[in-house]
């Protein structure tokens, strides 16, 4: 049987943006590895990556979404919504203020910033590799 209710609810034309640019990366790969469009090995890697990104962009959406759709349904006293999941025990916390959404917020950071070193280490020994000769 198929669900009556949109379970993406508000969120639904985020989660499409997120899955319409990957399709468009990844058509620009296929296009590229048939030879329609640039057939290069420079655009292809640099579309694969921003593919990555894009995929990247689509999981902390979703994952977002899953936070919003089972936050605390509590407003405090200045309309801020609470943060933290619904049920919790103890206080209310401002969205963005608990410390599951900071934890989350740092781990994300730091996984950002380690492809970006990743990334920058890769071009620098490939641009090398290049500049080595046979």
């Amino acid at each position: 049987m198929i669900a009556t209710t949109d379970c993406w609810g508000p969120y639904r034309s985020g989660v499409e943006e997120c899955v319409a640019a990957c399709e468009d990366l990844l058509g620009r790969l296929r296009r590229s590895l048939a030879g329609e469009i640039a057939g290069d090995r420079l655009y292809f890697c640099d579309k694969a990556h921003g593919l990555r990104d894009a995929a990247q962009a689509l999981v902390d959406r979703a994952d977002d979404i899953e936070w919003w759709l089972g936050a605390c349904p509590e407003t405090m006293a200045d309309g801020a919504g609470c943060g933290r999941a619904a049920g919790h025990p103890g206080d209310h916390r401002r969205d963005g203020e608990c410390r599951e959404q900071q934890l989350l917020a740092a781990a994300r950071s730091q996984a950002a910033t380690s492809r970006r070193q990743a990334d920058r280490l890769a071009w620098s020994l490939l641009a090398v590799r290049a500049g080595a000769g046979p």
